[in-house]
């Protein structure tokens, strides 16, 4: 190798350290350059990257030369060899500089035709990893020309070769598959465009070179459209692509608009002059005489023509005036294309679409004022994103356009913005109605970054006010939040509540009643709510709350809707600023409105047909004729008051001829639903106020806090959760601990108004809800007040006012009763086994009861069955409860207050026991079974109670086509048992437990093979099964049964020992025989030995007299292996014996 190829010459060199570094790779680059391979390139590439960068840069362009050599061979096939090569050459030019344009465009040249010399369009024939490092040369190459060289590089003489670059880089980037290459192929295109992160940095707004801008942007002018169109097909490619091809794509489109239509400086500042005046006059002169040719700023003509034509537009094209305002109209197509960018599910996409848009207004606002609606649409879009690097990015970029607004030559931007807030009132329900969250998600956040711009311009701090005061636009903007929450009716339950609540209901988070119909999520639900937050704290929130107002009172069909709005906006509203105090006043009066308040919610049923005893004949019965006002305690003696309650809307009346709450039904579920999200709605809306508006809210309380206890109460669960958690926010407001606090503080304010409701209990049905809520939720602190309502109500409820829904008297009862119960009983665990319980603790006990038993045999025998009682037996005929204790000088305990309330309820509630009502019957027996408890320790006051109750009770076990009924009453004779002992003994072994015993072998054929997936298991006959299984051991211990009797009742449990019984009964008869033998083992074993022997024992009692009852063994039957028993016996016996 000659060493004048470049015209190095050693003796020439300034340094030795030079001299010495070309000395010692000279020997290494001609050995390479003579046999090209990975053995001897392997050395140099080592060598390169020890060698110093400044030696590296003076001896670079003859190190180049042996790999221009070989990659112009064409008989060099080995690719990996050339890819190795090119490696090489890359880590050449990454440690130094290009010296010359020439250099530049030789190694350029060399690069691009190693592979697409022939066709490069044809990409099938191309070594992914070859071309990818080509490219990532070309990258490097082109980063390492020097400032001053750049600026000679890009001139007009330059740019087809610059092209031939830009075009490779986008074939690559559009049609390979390979992402590594084509994110290569994006970073080439910005490095020949001078738009590179190593150039510029990687800022939110990148620093164009003012210098190498406009040079850079008459090169580019040609490229534009090709490069612009590519660059949108991949960033709105598919997502499988991956995020950074889309981020990279995007960052192209943003740099290199704003370098190519850059705002020029001086004409922010340009003076009109003389000739301006000429040229217009001249162009109007001109288009009005049809003279002038239609303009071709981009040159399509010239390209028509051929070579010469593309010649001829490189040198006369220029970036003027009439360039700008075409490219300017072209480039609205592509800015309108890229609008689904902002909802693009990756973060790192939307971010790069706001950094897009920002460095549009900074650089381009008036090149691109067409295109400023697109841009600012996505800049609003994404100011309300949910991540906050991309909030920031775009209201900083929107707060720094609006202050300099005037910029935009065409159009101001208020009025852009106005138009684009019209644009979205229209297109926004399309967003609702499509399936991609995305989108929909979009349509919100613009909705919300709308207003959010109006409302906080600086211009025009009024403008949305101004916009909404045109009739048209409010009203369709009124529709679109309507749409925007729009409920779901179908899920609300109507059905009530008939159970007694016995523990205070949780505040929930979230509100049940509240489903919207295209709100799909929460992010949107969240984002949807903050449009309304925003409204409430604008100058334009008495607008909006008036309009929406208006529209509720023309019985608007999106009432709920409209309360929903109103809710959010009023609570913002309160929370900023009392001035808008009377736009409250004006809603809450609204709310509770007798019409709007007590809304129907119960569906209308048809009529039903006369019964024998009824006519519809209004001679001889009128429903709706003059009716006397029977109020309680009103002016006795006075003067009577009549009225009509005729109505052609209220069809229905009851059985009294009284209408139900003074309101009508619904005619379909639909409207019952609807009018129940109403109820929830109004009751959270007047909770979230008080909580907003704090102790402010206080002259609403007395207005409020009634309607809102009987919400509570209602037995719709809805509503009531609804009542919950809008007294839990009024507490809340006052800086109350809770409710029962509330209810504490204004004890005096409910309890007038309770009493007043209550003389006209039929148009006030609320009432009772209200006292069930106080009850449930007061201290002890309220008993005076709960006395004198309850007393009032047990002076009267026999009256005609109350007997017309004695249900809700019932449950009041049952509350008070459980109140009590809390505030007065410790509850205490009450033992399986009383304390009369037989522990066999002798070794030999089953012996010796067998022993007495054979003793006592005859006797037993003889033994006439008709009614022998023991002496312990009480006959209840024959006592006297009014003989008066002898006054022995000591004074007689006064009985408590709650005691007494407590007996007066239990008094009435027994006179329903034999109601024919069924939930009547199970609510006094509750009732009772509770109250008799809390008098457990006053026996002159339980023992009459119990003597009284027994009557109606024991005909309620005879009731056995109604399970329920026996299951409570079956619960209350075992709390009577357990208080009284003995002192019912005798009438539950003659009059109750036969009937149970007689249940329980009926019912047994009835729950045979009933496995764990049958019906039968969730009805009331096996739910009293399980409870008579598990109680009677209880019972009998309780009134100490004699052996007789308990025979009777093991004889009707046995045949649930049977394998073929469900799993639960026969486990809890197994329970039942242990406890029994717990109390007498002797009878227990006896019984089971003689299931176990199928009634043979007698035969062998002779062997009784062994004193060892491991000798006592009788023979087991043969067919007992075959029977269904045995597994369950054999375990109990085994059992006694361990016990024994």
């Amino acid at each position: 190798m000659n060493d004048d190829v470049f015209m190095i010459n050693i003796n020439m060199m300034e340094t030795s350290d030079v001299k010495t570094a070309f000395v010692r790779l000279k020997p290494k680059c001609d050995i390479f350059l003579s046999e090209p391979s990975n053995d001897t390139l392997t050395p140099l590439i080592k060598e390169y990257q020890e060698l110093q960068a400044n030696l590296l840069q003076e001896i670079h362009a003859y190190l180049l030369f042996p790999y221009t050599v070989h990659l112009r061979n064409p008989l060099l096939k080995s690719t990996q060899l050339k890819m190795d090569m090119v490696d090489a050459m890359n880590i050449i030019f990454s440690r130094t500089r290009v010296d010359g344009i020439e250099m530049y465009f030789k190694f350029l040249t060399v690069m691009i035709f190693q592979k697409f010399e022939k066709d490069p369009t044809d990409l099938d024939s191309i070594d992914e990893d070859f071309a990818l490092s080509v490219i990532r040369l070309i990258t490097t190459l082109t980063l390492r020309i020097p400032h001053d060289l750049r600026l000679q590089l890009y001139t007009r003489t330059h740019a087809t070769k610059l092209g031939q670059g830009i075009f490779i880089c986008v074939q690559l980037a559009r049609k390979e598959r390979f992402k590594a290459l084509r994110l290569a192929s994006i970073q080439c295109i910005l490095a020949i465009c001078t738009l590179h992160d190593d150039l510029m940095g990687p800022l939110h707004t990148p620093k164009l070179n003012r210098d190498l801008a406009e040079p850079v942007g008459d090169v580019l002018m040609f490229f534009l459209p090709g490069l612009l169109g590519a660059m949108q097909d991949i960033a709105k490619g598919e997502q499988k692509q991956g995020h950074a091809i889309t981020c990279l794509a995007i960052k192209t489109i943003s740099r290199v608009l704003c370098l190519t239509l850059m705002d020029k400086d001086e004409d922010q500042n340009h003076q009109l002059t003389n000739a301006d005046f000429i040229n217009l006059i001249e162009t109007n002169n001109s288009s009005e005489g049809g003279t002038k040719e239609k303009s071709d700023p981009f040159g399509m003509k010239l390209r028509a023509k051929g070579v010469e034509g593309i010649k001829e537009h490189l040198e006369k094209a220029e970036r003027n005036g009439e360039w700008y305002n075409a490219a300017g109209e072209k480039l609205t197509i592509l800015m309108k294309s890229l609008l689904p960018i902002q909802y693009h599910p990756h973060e790192r996409v939307r971010k790069e679409a706001a950094i897009m848009c920002s460095n549009v207004l900074i650089y381009s606002p008036r090149n691109m004022t067409l295109s400023l609606k697109y841009v600012l649409e996505m800049l609003i879009a994404l100011s309300e994103d949910e991540t906050e690097e991309i909030t920031e990015i775009s209201r900083k970029a929107l707060e720094n356009f609006t202050e300099n607004g005037t910029r935009c030559n065409q159009k101001h931007l208020l009025d852009i913005l106005e138009d684009n807030f019209n644009n979205m009132l229209t297109k926004l329900p399309r967003y609702l109605n499509k399936l991609d969250v995305n989108l929909q998600l979009c349509g919100i956040h613009l909705v919300k970054g709308y207003i959010r711009l109006l409302t906080n311009t600086q211009a025009s701090p009024q403008r949305l006010s101004k916009i909404l005061n045109c009739t048209h636009v409010m009203n369709r903007f009124a529709i679109i939040l309507v749409e925007v929450f729009k409920l779901e009716c179908s899920s609300i339950k109507l059905l009530e509540e008939f159970t007694i609540r016995d523990v205070e209901t949780p505040v929930l988070d979230n509100s049940p009643w509240k489903i919207y119909t295209y709100l799909q999520n929460d992010v949107s639900v969240k984002q949807s709510l903050e449009i309304c937050k925003i409204l409430g704290i604008s100058d334009s929130t008495e607008i909006i709350v008036d309009y929406l107002l208006e529209q509720y009172r023309l019985d608007n069909e999106f009432k709920k809707e409209i309360i929903l709005i109103l809710n959010e906006i009023l609570s913002a509203s309160c929370e900023e600023t009392d001035k808008t105090d009377h736009l409250t006043k004006n809603v809450i009066l609204t709310y509770i409105d007798y019409e709007n308040w007590y809304l129907p919610t119960v569906v209308e049923k048809k009529e039903k047909p006369p019964g024998k005893n009824e006519t519809f004949d209004i001679s001889v019965y009128n429903p709706r004729e003059w009716v006397k006002d029977r109020t309680l305690d009103l002016y006795e003696g006075a003067t009577e008051i009549r009225y009509t309650d005729i109505s052609y809307r209220q069809n229905e009346s009851n059985c009294d001829g009284y209408y139900e709450d003074g309101k009508d039904s619904c005619r379909t579920l639909a409207q019952a639903q609807n009018n129940v999200i109403q109820i929830c709605l109004m009751t959270e809306g007047i909770g979230k106020i008080a909580k907003s508006m704090k102790i402010r809210f206080q002259p609403y309380l007395l207005k409020t806090l009634y309607l809102i206890l009987e919400r509570a109460g209602s037995s719709i669960e809805a509503i009531h959760l609804a009542g919950i958690k809008a007294l839990t926010d009024i507490a809340q407001a006052f800086t109350l601990k809770d409710i029962t606090e509330l209810i504490k503080t204004n004890a005096d304010y409910f309890t007038h108004h309770v009493n007043i409701k209550l003389r006209k209990i039929t148009d006030n049905a609320g009432v009772l809800d209200v006292l069930l809520v106080v009850m449930r939720y007061s201290e002890a602190e309220v008993l005076p007040c709960l006395y004198e309502i309850v007393s009032n109500i047990l002076d009267h409820c026999s009256g005609p006012y109350f007997q017309w829904n004695m249900n809700l008297f019932l449950k009041l009862f049952y509350t008070f009763i459980k109140y009590i119960s809390s505030k007065f009983c410790q509850k205490n665990q009450t033992s399986e086994n009383p304390s009369n319980e037989v522990n066999c603790t002798e070794k030999n006990s089953i012996l010796s009861n067998l022993k007495e038993f054979k003793k006592n045999l005859d006797v037993l025998k003889q033994l006439d069955k008709p009614n022998d009682c023991d002496e312990n037996d009480i006959d209840l005929e024959n006592v006297d409860f009014n003989i008066e204790e002898e006054n022995n000088g000591d004074e007689k305990m006064e009985t408590p207050v709650h005691i007494k309330m407590t007996i007066s309820v239990l008094k009435k509630t027994m006179n329903f026991i034999p109601s024919n009502n069924h939930e009547q019957k199970v609510l006094a027996l509750d009732i009772i079974n509770e109250g008799v408890m809390i008098i457990k320790d006053f026996e002159d006051e339980l023992l009459p109670l119990v003597h009284r109750v027994w009557s109606p009770l024991v005909y309620r076990f005879k009731e056995t086509s109604h399970p329920l009924i026996v299951n409570r009453s079956f619960k209350l004779l075992i709390t009577l048992a357990n208080v009284s002992k003995d002192f019912i003994q005798r009438r539950t072994l003659k009059e109750v437990l036969p009937s149970l015993c007689d249940f329980l072998t009926k019912t047994s054929k009835d729950s045979l093979l009933k496995d764990i997936g049958s019906s039968y298991r969730f009805t009331q006959s096996y739910k009293l099964q399980v409870l008579l299984l598990e109680k009677l051991a209880t019972l009998c211990i309780s009134l100490n049964v004699h052996e007789k009797t308990l025979y009777e009742v093991m004889y009707a449990t046995q045949v649930y020992l049977s394998v073929k019984q469900p799993k639960p009964l026969q486990e809890l008869c197994v329970g039942f025989f242990k406890a029994i033998s717990s109390y007498d083992v002797g009878a227990c074993w006896l019984h089971l030995q003689g299931l176990w022997n199928e009634g043979r024992i007698n035969s062998h009692l002779e062997d009784v007299n062994t004193t060892s009852l491991n000798k006592l063994k009788f023979p087991v039957c043969d067919a007992l292996e075959s029977k269904d028993y045995k597994r369950n016996v054999c375990a109990l016996l085994e059992y006694l014996d361990t016990k024994d």
